[in-house]
């Protein structure tokens, strides 16, 4: 689902509400790439989606203002063409994606086009204005929702409007993890990695600064601390 609208326009609240719902169901693992003050939604890097591997639960995946890691301006990026590939992937993978942007031309197309519903907000007098418009068959059909100032009030400690959500640095990233290295193959060339990191850390209490150490000495990059140390918690160590 994409939820377009200006600057104050709501987006980002019902991005949290949805969050919200669906983390007190139960039946999701609940990610977002800004912080909701809720003990069961976790802040997530660019990185770190990577190493999402939803089992047991559906994964939710919240991207507000998504042009910040999939910017169809510089979408042959590599890292960015792999990111691209993950969500794309998304049904396959078991999660479901919930973003937001103020113009429609910034996501990349792709992803709009695999969008079930597309959500437009307007802040209006009378409170938070959303059209929700969806396709069945070869008929479009729509709702209106309108969330009035004195509900929403509920929702605004949970988020920080201000919040900058972390680009995608992708020159650095390109040079840095996989070069011109090609997308499909990056997992593959990340479980190389971990194959030479676990014979450094044997039976030693894993941490991050470990992680970054043992990198630093067989001559990888400092910056694949966090997805190594993801894939080695998805291996059980």
């Amino acid at each position: 689902m994409g939820v377009f609208g200006n600057l104050g326009s709501g987006k980002t609240m019902l991005l949290t509400v949805f969050a919200l719902r669906l983390v007190e169901r139960g039946d999701y693992e609940v990610y977002a790439n800004y912080t909701i003050r809720h003990p069961k939604i976790r802040k997530i890097t660019p990185l770190e989606l990577i190493n999402i591997n939803p089992l047991e639960k559906r994964a939710l995946l919240i991207l507000d203002e998504v042009y910040a890691w999939l910017d169809s301006r510089v979408s042959t990026s590599t890292l960015n063409r792999y990111l691209s590939w993950i969500i794309l992937q998304s049904r396959k993978r078991n999660m479901d994606i919930i973003y937001s942007a103020q113009l429609l031309r910034l996501p990349d197309i792709r992803l709009k086009e695999l969008s079930d519903i597309i959500v437009l907000a307007e802040n209006r007098q009378s409170g938070f204005f959303y059209k929700f418009i969806w396709q069945k068959g070869l008929s479009i059909f729509s709702k209106k929702i309108l969330l009035p100032y004195q509900q929403a009030k509920n929702y605004f400690n949970l988020y920080d409007t201000r919040e900058i959500v972390e680009p995608i640095f992708f020159e650095k990233m390109r040079s840095e993890i996989m070069g011109e290295i090609d997308i499909k193959s990056l997992n593959t060339e990340i479980d190389k990695i971990v194959d030479m990191v676990m014979p450094k850390i044997k039976d030693r209490k894993i941490t991050k600064s470990l992680i970054e150490a043992v990198l630093l000495e067989i001559g990888k990059p400092r910056s694949l601390t966090d997805i190594i140390y993801g894939k080695l918690k998805l291996r059980g160590i």
